[in-house]
């Protein structure tokens, strides 16, 4: 039976009103979907701060050129602050600091002569004596070396103790003030032996003899203070009588100090093999650190040996008084745009960079991401862990976002010429606007920000790597 035409016409109706139906849904979704677009796909555009590096000075803490002062500890009383003495002591203090800050300094080594006291142990004077010098010294912006000897002319044997036990009862003494100002030590040089303190022409200078007092020192320091050694081979030698292995110097905090760096072959007696010694430090100094004085003019410290030598080492510290012979060779003697000691001032110890940005952003996404790029361009790494921030800011200053980046980034970890890049979260649930981006790196200890080695000054929020607009 045939349709009637009518019902082909209904039919046809009907199917003109179903994809009229279907268009004008689709256009409603289509441009409910563009809406959406348009409101909540808000996209971050982004645009990268001046990372232009300067080969400035950073004046960072625990690095660069330090001086030394020298204390001799007396039996002297303090009587409500009227002892000639300690006023003497205050005066020669306050020139030490002075003088400390206006080279900007970071670092300063005191020696604390005992020989007053070879004969007995430490009055409550004298402990009362190095108590205040370190107070005093707290007032400086310079975290403190500190060696502890008996000799400064060279002939320990007459001055030093004659049994031990004394030096190990000093050794007590002195460890118990130390661990109250052990916020602003840095690390004690040697074990009180030796001519100078460094460890060599003592009647305590057998291996078993140094054992015992590195190990009496050792456990008598809080942990967070770093203890150095004289020489490669007597850091292993306590390394081997605490069980470890020779590479193992950051479980004891020790390191090492050399004062006759690049003086000859075996930096003065330092080495029996040089190059076997080199590639230690260039291992066991990326963990603990290293620094003394360069000294006596030779092949070996020439500019380029130098630059070699100082980044084998990883040498954080160097004496910017003596050799004066060297200090003025490397001044005089051209190095990548500027002299070999402005160079080397500037790469004591770490120095960063941010050598790149990158920002990426996913459609319809609340989260973007930051990808920053930091270098060490430094001769060593850092010794401590410093706080690191990623900090979100409007063009006020205020901060919206604030990211610990201590979970993804140790500072400690970032070796000399390396690279580690960091992937940071941005999120973007905020009003629209334009926004600033830091990276904020600070000492624990002290809240001092570390500074990068760019030429835009850092503000409070820390280091300005990129700024963003939102809308």
């Amino acid at each position: 039976m045939k349709n009637k035409p009518e019902n082909r016409n209904l039919q046809i109706t009907r199917r003109a009103v179903c994809i009229l139906a279907v268009c004008v849904t689709v256009v409603i979704l289509g441009t409910a979907g563009l809406c959406l677009y348009f409101v909540y796909n808000k996209k971050p555009v982004w645009t990268q701060a001046d990372l232009t590096v300067t080969q400035e000075v950073l004046h960072n803490p625990y690095c660069g050129w330090y001086q030394i002062y020298g204390y001799t500890l007396t039996d002297e009383s303090q009587t409500a602050g009227q002892n000639p003495a300690w006023s003497v002591l205050d005066t020669k203090i306050s020139a030490a600091v002075a003088q400390s800050e206006s080279a900007n300094d970071r670092l300063a080594l005191l020696q604390i002569n005992l020989k007053q006291f070879a004969d007995r142990d430490l009055t409550e004077n004298a402990l009362a004596e190095l108590e205040h010098i370190l107070t005093r010294w707290e007032e400086s912006s310079c975290s403190l070396i500190l060696r502890f000897l008996y000799d400064w002319d060279g002939n320990a044997q007459s001055t030093e103790p004659n049994d031990i036990s004394q030096i190990e009862n000093h050794m007590r003494q002195c460890a118990q003030i130390l661990n109250e100002h052990k916020d602003n030590i840095y690390l004690v040089q040697g074990i009180f032996i030796g001519n100078y303190g460094e460890m060599h022409h003592s009647r305590f200078s057998s291996e078993e003899e140094q054992i015992q007092l590195f190990t009496v020192l050792r456990g008598s320091l809080d942990d967070e203070i770093y203890m150095a050694v004289r020489t490669p081979a007597q850091l292993r030698a306590v390394l081997v009588a605490d069980h470890l292995d020779e590479g193992q110097a950051a479980v004891i905090k020790t390191g090492l100090f050399n004062d006759g760096i690049m003086a000859s072959e075996s930096d003065l007696g330092t080495y029996t093999d040089r190059i076997r010694e080199l590639s230690y430090q260039d291992e066991v100094c990326l963990t603990v650190p290293n620094g003394g004085e360069a000294v006596s003019d030779t092949v070996y410290n020439d500019v380029e040996n130098a630059m070699n030598t100082l980044q084998t080492m990883h040498v954080s510290y160097l004496n910017r008084m003596y050799d004066e012979k060297v200090l003025k060779k490397w001044k005089n003697q051209p190095y990548e745009d500027t002299t070999g000691y402005d160079y080397i001032g500037a790469h004591l110890g770490y120095r960063y960079e941010i050598s790149g940005t990158a920002f990426s952003y996913k459609m319809f996404g609340q989260t973007a991401q930051l990808t920053l790029s930091i270098k060490n361009t430094g001769f060593a790494p850092a010794y401590y862990d410093f706080t690191t921030e990623l900090r979100i800011c409007d063009m006020e200053g205020n901060i919206i976002q604030t990211q610990n980046l201590g979970e993804q980034f140790s500072t400690t970890a970032l070796q000399p010429d390396s690279i580690f890049t960091l992937s940071c979260p941005v999120f973007l649930h905020i009003a629209k606007g334009t926004y600033q981006v830091y990276l904020k790196m600070s000492s624990p200890k002290s809240g001092e920000q570390i500074r990068f080695a760019l030429t835009e000054e850092p503000t409070e929020n820390g280091c300005l790597c990129g700024t963003f607009i939102f809308e």
